[in-house]
């Protein structure tokens, strides 16, 4: 699960490449979350 980490810097680099894609911008940082909420718990 800690290989979606890469999720969050790629969700930063989409939202300057593709700032339009609202939904992939936010698909892929919710993604990138899902392992900084496990590592907090």
């Amino acid at each position: 699960m800690k290989w979606l980490l890469v999720l969050v810097p790629l969700a930063i680099v989409l939202e300057h490449v593709v700032p339009g894609n609202a939904l992939l911008i936010f698909a892929v940082a919710a993604l990138g979350i899902v392992p900084l909420a496990a590592i907090m718990a």
